[in-house]
């Protein structure tokens, strides 16, 4: 991938179960080392499923969290 364009439009182009993902460019410089709080991670885990065993690396975000 040689551009940001080429970047995005693969990205567009990939599809899982049929769906394919919202895709935006985000040129925004984001803090290190924020954190979001208990709270409002709560509000996006019912949106989260993991696979038994291996919950740390492997997990499911469905559609209808709009962060």
């Amino acid at each position: 991938m040689d551009t940001v364009e080429t970047t995005l439009k693969f990205a567009k182009s990939m599809t899982y179960n049929g769906k394919a993902p919202i895709v935006k460019l985000t040129e925004k410089i984001y803090e290190t080392g924020v954190k979001v709080g208990k709270k409002t991670m709560k509000t996006y885990y019912q949106f989260v499923d993991r696979m038994p065993s291996l919950e740390k690396w492997f997990l499911t975000i469905s559609p209808g969290c709009s962060g």
